[in-house]
């Protein structure tokens, strides 16, 4: 069965998304992957180039719309079922990079005949000094031509199958770059039209790691390059500490 990987990203340096980190995260699980550039202007298109030329085919650059967030949905949403040649779609948002742990078991799930899988996702802020844990699952694994709207966990199939945390996690890397805030707002306010806003994270801090579902705080360690109080992937861990997100290709 051949399994795809997708995502689709605009101006990823400015607006610091570890679009990167996400590819290479993907790459041993997939026989493809394919990435929509929606017009991107900060030498994020020249970096994918660069990454297709050392992947050779299982790197498929696509060109999309930016600008409206309707828009960019029907778009990613048209590329997956036309553009993917997989039986299955492993999605992936551009600020999303997957546990190797819990894609060794969405695989595993795949190969015994499991093809609609929801994983849980931690969001990971303030140079990754703060973690919020959110209770709910997310939806990013379906056959091809089955899902009815990208990333939305409201939308979900009710028969997916949910992995417990215990497999892992889907890290998303919101504001951890406190130098591309200004960057991904702009990008936002294109897309969203002012509907939706980032808060200003300005400073790095070392608060701990917050679960969002309670409002407490659990007094781990903080983070650092090679260990955090949970298991980082390994694409993720260069970027601790980084106040700008770095390509590194």
């Amino acid at each position: 069965m051949r399994i795809s990987g997708f995502t689709f990203i605009h101006n990823a340096i400015e607006g610091g998304y570890p679009i990167v980190e996400v590819i290479q995260a993907l790459q041993p699980f997939t026989q493809e992957i394919v990435i929509v550039d929606a017009q991107s202007t900060d030498g994020t298109r020249q970096i994918l180039e660069r990454m297709a030329a050392k992947m050779g085919n299982h790197l498929r650059i696509l060109d999309g719309p930016w600008g409206d967030q309707a828009g960019q949905t029907l778009a990613a949403l048209h590329a997956m079922h036309t553009a993917c040649d997989g039986d299955i779609i492993i999605h992936a948002e551009g600020d999303e990079v997957w546990d190797g742990m819990l894609l060794a078991e969405v695989v595993k799930r795949i190969k015994a005949s499991q093809h609609d899988i929801a994983v849980h996702r931690i969001q990971v802020e303030q140079n990754f000094q703060r973690c919020r844990w959110y209770p709910w699952p997310v939806h990013r694994v379906f056959p091809k031509g089955t899902v009815r709207k990208v990333g939305e966990t409201t939308d979900r199939r009710y028969d997916a199958l949910v992995l417990g945390p215990e497999h892992g996690y889907l890290w998303d890397v919101t504001n951890c770059f406190r130098d591309n805030w200004m960057g991904r707002v702009r990008n936002q306010a294109e897309l969203w039209h002012g509907e939706a806003s980032y808060k200003a994270v300005p400073l790095h801090f070392a608060e701990g790691i917050e679960v969002v579902d309670t409002g407490t705080f659990l007094n781990q360690e903080h983070w650092f390059r090679k260990r955090s109080p949970f298991d980082l992937p390994g694409p993720l861990k260069r970027l601790v500490g980084m106040t700008k997100y770095d390509p590194g290709v």
